[in-house]
């Protein structure tokens, strides 16, 4: 009885922690962030009543696609199928809290107080394979690394991004599954029942329709599984043997995805080079991926530098052989390699286990790597949140491996101020998130490149013209010109520096050309968009930049040179710039869109308009412009039937009550004909 309520004791103080440390964080506005894209409803409408759910999910749910790019991350454009799941709760969600963000943030919270218990009882039963009798100093312990892994700062945002909910929710049926897993290498429980053959795989499937990130989690089970039976019953062979037949349902359940995602042929992930070919696809995984691999090293060991804007803090060498990019590649293979060489040639117990659980860490991270496909998003802070419990696994495994209870009271001082210090940032950092304000001028203060430097004054200039503060984003406005004209001199500079740069970085953009495109890009926005300068002289200005070099230009580019052409009296022009685009960008929603506009311009074009709007009806059920369009040519074709669905379409999206109307009114007619 004591042993139980010493072990829930410490359960309930290391939640009591985490909720004292992260409720501040409840009670705030939506941020310009990505949660904006709740509160404008970008990704579906609100709906008003029951039926409207129902509708909803009919016509705009069941075939959505997300669209993920950012021009200052790289040019890698990501569509993926929304996990349906994910879709429905957000409509559910958006039909009980609207737009309140204190529900939304308290969910998210609550799911982290949930895998923050989960893992202090891995941690309990994981003790229990290291040691029979559980003291007060070991439960401290399992506390401690509990509230580390809590309260560990770069996970904040993944607890705090509201958009973020479905990938934390995921990693609650992760963290169940390894859970259940232990208990039963710990009864000796080594066989699999019809029963879990199953649910398991159906609980997967059910994991996977919340969100992707977690399709390496077999594997990773699988060594976790291989760790600890090895450490039960000290046969690699047998152990091995084991872990296989222990993790085949969540192989099954995988394999179920993969055949689903397979039928619904779900776009990949496309980039306008090409990025799949041999070369691209070798020098991606030796050069590229073990300068992320070691960025989110350093990010998970020492969480100084948090931002949401991480992907632009990552070091990247300017040549495929300089000092840094050669040993980010020898610690990568290292890392790889070793483990499973010393696996087999050394017999010590511990070390074997260390080796297995390592590469449990790297499957956890492969997602983000990079490994198998580019995506847009090189590294950020939120998806450090799974990777860092495997990591505190390891550790924790080391712990108990090496500290006898003799030394266990100076490891406990020393994991105590390592959690304070972890705390401190927290706390930093949740301040941070108080208000989109402080979140941008964070962002700001630790940038070193002129160019993101720019783009983020430029952003918080938006932000703050939205909130009517026009001297302050005058003031940003005005700050961040110095610092384009750095950044277009640096770039030229290292360009001559730097003639040939590995053939990776021109894939993601992020060579000097491209660098210097964007740059250019981000002064013509400035004349365009805040100045309001003639568009011949701003074609003039951004037209030397991109005519010539539209294969490495990516879609906002792009874009703005075709609205340019337009301004300037070019739209012929325009048109083909744009045509060029979208045999390179298939999928993208705003190439789609501007053609279409245009050929509904002429008779002449009407069936080309058509097809470009079918294509983006496809993808983006959803999309207002899509429908508004469709409407359009449904008008010009004079088809009642399907002015009427459409007009009827946009009301739903878009809330409109002229919208229904016109479809009531057309509906009208259409019966007034038959009759």
């Amino acid at each position: 009885m004591e042993r139980s309520k010493n072990k829930l004791f410490f359960l309930f103080g290391t939640l009591l922690l985490v909720l004292l440390i992260y409720i501040p964080s409840l009670n705030r506005d939506w941020l310009f962030f990505d949660e904006r894209i709740l509160k404008d409803e970008s990704l579906f409408p609100t709906p008003s009543s029951i039926s409207e759910i129902f509708e909803i999910i009919k016509y705009f749910v069941l075939n959505c696609h997300l669209e993920s790019m950012n021009t200052f991350f790289s040019s890698q454009l990501s569509v993926r199928s929304e996990p349906i799941l994910t879709s429905i709760s957000v409509v559910l969600m958006s039909y009980f809290f609207k737009k309140n963000p204190f529900p939304y943030h308290t969910l998210q919270l609550l799911i982290h107080l949930i895998n923050t218990a989960l893992i202090w009882v891995i941690f309990y039963k994981i003790t229990k394979l290291f040691s029979n009798k559980i003291s007060l100093p070991n439960l401290f312990l399992i506390s401690l690394f509990t509230a580390i892994w809590a309260l560990h700062s770069a996970n904040t945002e993944a607890v705090l991004l509201a958009t973020n909910w479905n990938m934390i929710f995921t990693y609650t049926f992760c963290f169940g599954f390894i859970l259940y897993e232990t208990f039963k290498i710990i009864d000796n429980d080594f066989k699999v029942t019809s029963l879990e053959f199953f649910l398991i795989p159906a609980l997967v499937l059910l994991s996977m329709f919340f969100a992707e990130h977690a399709y390496t989690f077999p594997l990773v089970i699988f060594f976790f599984i291989f760790a600890y039976t090895y450490k039960k019953i000290g046969s690699i062979r047998e152990a091995g043997v084991t872990s296989f037949k222990l993790s085949s349902p969540y192989f099954i359940g995988i394999a179920i995805f993969v055949l689903y995602s397979f039928i619904r042929n779900n776009p990949a992930t496309k980039s306008f080079l090409g990025s799949n070919t041999t070369y691209l696809f070798i020098e991606r995984n030796l050069w590229l991926v073990p300068q992320i691999f070691l960025s989110f090293l350093k990010l998970l060991l020492f969480p100084k530098t948090l931002s949401t804007y991480q992907s632009n803090l990552i070091h990247l060498s300017s040549t495929l052989f300089d000092l840094h990019s050669v040993l980010c590649t020898l610690l990568y293979l290292f890392f790889i390699l070793s483990p499973v060489i010393l696996l087999f040639s050394r017999k010590n117990q511990d070390i074997r286990l260390i080796c297995l659980l390592i590469y449990a860490f790297y499957f956890a991270l492969f997602p983000f790597l990079h490994v198998l496909s580019p995506n847009y998003c090189l590294i950020a802070d939120r998806y450090c949140y799974f990777p860092s419990f495997i990591l505190l696994v390891i550790l924790f495994s080391v712990f108990h491996s090496l500290i006898d209870q003799k030394k266990l009271k100076s490891a406990l001082i020393l994991l105590s101020s390592l959690l304070l210090l972890l705390s401190g940032r927290t706390i930093i950092r949740i301040q941070d998130w108080s208000n989109g304000d402080k979140l941008l001028e964070s962002a700001i203060k630790i940038e070193n490149n002129p160019l993101y430097k720019a783009q983020k004054l430029i952003t918080y200039t938006t932000q703050l013209q939205i909130k009517g503060k026009k001297a302050s984003a005058k003031k940003s406005l005005e700050g961040s010109l110095p610092f384009l004209k750095m950044a277009l001199k640096q770039f030229k500079i290292l360009r001559k520096k730097y003639p040939s740069q590995p053939a990776i970085l021109q894939s993601y953009g992020l060579d000097y050309d491209s660098l210097i495109i964007k740059t250019a890009y981000l002064i013509t926005t400035v004349k365009e968009d805040y100045y309001h300068e003639d568009a011949k002289k701003i074609l003039a200005f951004y037209e030397p930049y991109i005519k010539n070099k539209l294969h490495l230009a990516f879609i906002n580019e792009i874009a703005m040179y075709a609205n340019i052409l337009v301004k300037a009296g070019q739209t012929d022009k325009a048109v083909q710039v744009l045509e060029n685009a979208h045999n390179r960008f298939l999928y993208c929603s705003s190439i789609l869109h501007s053609l279409s506009n245009y050929y509904l311009i002429s008779n002449k074009t009407l069936e080309k308009a058509f097809d470009i709007l079918q294509y983006a009806y496809k993808y983006y059920p959803g999309d207002l412009q899509t429908l508004i369009q469709f409407f359009r040519y449904y008008t010009l074709k004079n088809d009642l039937e399907n002015q009427a669905k459409f007009a009827y379409l946009i009301g739903l999206r878009s809330h409109s009550t002229k919208a229904y109307q016109k479809a009531a009114q057309i509906h009208l007619d259409l019966k007034g004909q038959k009759i």
